[in-house]
């Protein structure tokens, strides 16, 4: 929606899904530490399902030598049947063990966005943002059995950003 000549609201819904399946990353994940580990899908593993919720603010001020703008944005994602690593030891083998993708509980994805931007007689652009976001599961996940449950997503930063100049 236009607001006005320099700013615009955006809003947008959307629904997806991610099919049972083993990941690469699962594996490079599994050999990083110098292990074994084999990467199972439980048979009854259903799909991964979401529902996300984006809304935007835009602003621009063109002028005959620059543009600068801003644009924020604030977002939020529910995942149902959440894919999950379940740590367990392989029967007779002593060591080695055997990541079982499963569903988990659901959980929220959050968060702000803030983008900024300036062009300056096509000379010089520079273009930065930072994501503030929360990841939680509704109920703890245990990923491994020497590590206590937690309901925050790992491998996943709280804050983030980015720089460009050109």
């Amino acid at each position: 929606y236009k607001i006005t000549a320099k700013s615009q609201l955006r809003a947008s819904f959307a629904k997806g899904f991610r099919a049972p399946q083993a990941f690469d990353t699962d594996l490079h994940i599994a050999f990083s530490g110098g292990g074994v580990a084999i990467t199972a899908i439980d048979p009854n593993l259903k799909p991964e399902k979401s529902v996300s919720y984006t809304a935007s603010y835009d602003y621009n001020y063109p002028h005959q030598k620059y543009i600068y703008g801003f644009t924020l944005t604030g977002f939020l994602t529910h995942l149902n049947e959440t894919f999950v690593l379940v740590e367990q030891p392989v029967a007779g083998s002593g060591t080695n063990t055997e990541l079982l993708r499963t569903n988990g509980s659901d959980a929220t994805v959050k968060g702000i966005t803030a983008e900024a931007r300036l062009n300056y007689n096509y000379r010089i652009e520079i273009d930065l943002g930072w994501t503030f976001q929360n990841n939680r599961f509704d109920d703890p996940v245990q990923w491994s059995n020497s590590t206590p449950a937690t309901k925050e997503f790992l491998r996943t930063p709280g804050h983030y950003g980015y720089f460009a100049l050109n």
